[in-house]
Parts: C-alpha cells; sequence; structure tokens
C-alpha cells in the first residue's frame, strides 16, 4: 500500500487492536487486545520479555502473554486461565503463557489462531506498527501519513512518552522532599547523637586532657564510636531502603502505570556517601566543641557532684 512504499517508512506490520476486559478470580481490568498479522515480526516493534528473566518471549497458538502491572493487580500467573471479554456477548478463554515487562497500559499479546479459538470470529487487522528510516525518525511525520486515504489518526511512541513523562515531573517534588526529609533526618540524629555523647561525658574528657590527651586524641576516642553507629546505620538503611522504596512506589503508582523497582548501585553509593558527608561535618564541628572543654572542668563537676551527694546525706 500507499504507506509501505511511503519513502521515510523502512517496514511495518499489519496488527490487530481492541478495547477489552479481562477477567480473573471475580476482578476486572480494562486494557487492550494486540493481534500481529505475523507473530514472528512483532519483536522489531515491539518487545517482549519476561518480567522476571528478561528472557525474550515469542507468541504461541496455544497461550496468551500479559503485561506485569495487569499480573498484579488481578493476582493472576503463568498457567493460570484468564477471561477476556468484547462487548457484552463475546467472551473467551485462554492460558496464560508469559508474563511480559511493560510500564504503560494494559495488554494481552496472542496469535489469530488464539483469538478466533477464543472468540470465534477473525481478527481483522485495523492498525499498522511502522518503524521509519533513520533520517526520519526524528521528524513529525503525522500530516503526511494522514493525507494518504485510509489512515484516520496517527501516534508516536516518542510522543506518548513525552505526554507520560510530563504527567509523571510531578514526582519529581515527592523525590527531593523525600530526599531532603532523608538527608535532614540523617542530620538531626547525628548532630543530637554527638552533642548528647559529649554533654554526659564532659567529665570524662576533661580528665582525659588532664591525663595529657591532645585534642586530637580526644576527639577520635569520641568520635570512633559515632564513626562505628553511622557504618551500622548505614547497613540497616540498606534494609529498610529497600522496604521504603517499595512502600512509596506502591503508594504512588496508578493502575494504567508500572514504576520501575530496581534499585541501582550508584543509590547505594549516593546513600552511603551523604550519610558520611553529614558524619564528617558534624564530627568536625563537634571537634571545636570539645577543643573548648576546659581541663579544670573535670575538678569543678566533680566537686559540684560530691557537694550535692553531701547535702543529699545530710538532708537524711
Amino acid at each position: 500500500n500507499h504507506l509501505v512504499s511511503n519513502e521515510k517508512v523502512d517496514s511495518a506490520i499489519n496488527i490487530y487492536q481492541g478495547g477489552a476486559v479481562f477477567e480473573f478470580d471475580g476482578d476486572e481490568l480494562n486494557g487492550y487486545i494486540y493481534v500481529p498479522d505475523d507473530p514472528s515480526e512483532l519483536k522489531d516493534y515491539i518487545v517482549l520479555r519476561d518480567s522476571v528473566t528478561k528472557e525474550p518471549v515469542e507468541l504461541n497458538d496455544d497461550e496468551i502473554v500479559i503485561t506485569k502491572k495487569m499480573a498484579k493487580l488481578l493476582g493472576i500467573s503463568k498457567g493460570d486461565t484468564l477471561t477476556v471479554k468484547m462487548g457484552e456477548k463475546i467472551s473467551g478463554t485462554a492460558v496464560v503463557g508469559a508474563v511480559t515487562e511493560n510500564y504503560v497500559y494494559h495488554y494481552v499479546f496472542m496469535t489469530k489462531n488464539v483469538f478466533a479459538r477464543m472468540f470465534g470470529i477473525s481478527a481483522e487487522s485495523n492498525q499498522m506498527l511502522v518503524n521509519l528510516m533513520e533520517e526520519y525518525k526524528d521528524e513529525d511525520v503525522s500530516a503526511e501519513f494522514l493525507a494518504i486515504e485510509g489512515i484516520s489518526s496517527t501516534n508516536s511512541i516518542d510522543t506518548l512518552r513525552n505526554t507520560f513523562s510530563e504527567m509523571l515531573k510531578g514526582l519529581d517534588i515527592i523525590i527531593v522532599v523525600i530526599v531532603a526529609a532523608a538527608g535532614g533526618l540523617a542530620f538531626v540524629v547525628l548532630y543530637n547523637l554527638n552533642t548528647i555523647n559529649i554533654g554526659e561525658r564532659i567529665r570524662e574528657l576533661a580528665t582525659l586532657k588532664v591525663l595529657g590527651f591532645y585534642d586530637g586524641e580526644v576527639s577520635s576516642y569520641v568520635f570512633r564510636e559515632n564513626v562505628i553507629l553511622t557504618v551500622i546505620g548505614i547497613l540497616c538503611g540498606y534494609i529498610g531502603g529497600n522496604f521504603l522504596h517499595k512502600f512509596v512506589i506502591d503508594t504512588i503508582e496508578v493502575d494504567m502505570v508500572m514504576f520501575g523497582r530496581e534499585i541501582y548501585g550508584s543509590s547505594y553509593l549516593y546513600a552511603t556517601l551523604i550519610t558520611l558527608l553529614f558524619a564528617v561535618i558534624i564530627n568536625c564541628s563537634m571537634h571545636f566543641k570539645l577543643k573548648k572543654i576546659d581541663m579544670t572542668t573535670s575538678l569543678k563537676v566533680w566537686n559540684r557532684e560530691r557537694n550535692a551527694d553531701y547535702e543529699i546525706q545530710t538532708m537524711y
């Protein structure tokens, strides 16, 4: 046809796409059915891969392939039987052969033979998936394609991607707030930990100075414990952070979109470096506070405690 022969088109495939209601165990979900004319060519347009193993998934005439978010919402898995309804009178069932990775909308992929067996009708192609030539991939060809007879609408993957990116930009603020709150909490905890530690051991630290310890030695004596506690906190944060990440993602997700669950190694690295940076800043500030401890403080505190004990004994 005219579209395939267009100089800007590299390749194209005919497909059937239609809305449907998917049902499993009493739960229903709206989505779309995808039926390619040639299943072997679908991989050039849509990547189907297992949501867990990431291995490629091939369509066959015995089973259907569903998307991951649909499987999660319906509680369905490989080997279960899914009911598909197209309108009030047309419905059918099929066994789920694989769960594919997908992040926007809900889809069921099947061959024409499976479609015919499920619904008793043939899947007549109503769309085309098109790959543009490399030099035209950044060009908007919508107007040119709409001028071709038989084409009523066009859609671009880039357009869809940009649309959802704009919709999800609001999440950036949430992420910034969470990171800032976590950083502020870490800073406050470390600062209070150091302040309380020094405040409760002021006599001990002053005594160390009386015994001839240098300022740096006194600081290392105190900060050694803080460093150990910081490292323990970081290790615990690795575990707790995974659960918090899962909770936040599950909370902000909407039914039509699935966010990635992977936590990259760089995230652990940045979190560790930021925590260590806070610890270094606080320890450096506390070092100057330790330097200001007067060696006579040991005697003053000791005398004050002894007099307090004496007054209590006298009262009795």
